[in-house]
């Protein structure tokens, strides 16, 4: 993907840069890892984000749907699920 394609940011920039393009948290950038290989490179002692790699590592988040886990549609089925669990030895 050219510069002009990918809205002149570079391809590669600094982990501050990346917070700041993705508004996601350092933390959470490391925890990207292991869904995009190559998106961490050393440079030095630089740390560098591939953002193409970023970018499709978020484009693949963004596009799953997401299934909230632990959540029932009534109280009653909350408790019921609850009860369940708690029993389960």
């Amino acid at each position: 993907m050219s510069q002009a394609q990918n809205s002149g940011r570079p391809r590669m920039g600094r982990i501050l840069k990346a917070i700041e393009y993705s508004g996601i948290s350092r933390s959470g950038l490391y925890e990207l890892a292991p869904k995009g290989p190559g998106l961490f490179r050393k440079n030095g002692v630089s740390t560098l984000i591939d953002f193409d790699v970023l970018d499709s590592v978020l484009d693949t988040l963004l596009r799953t749907p997401r299934r909230p886990h632990g959540y029932a549609a009534t109280r009653e089925a909350a408790m019921a699920a609850f009860a369940k669990s708690w029993r389960r030895e």
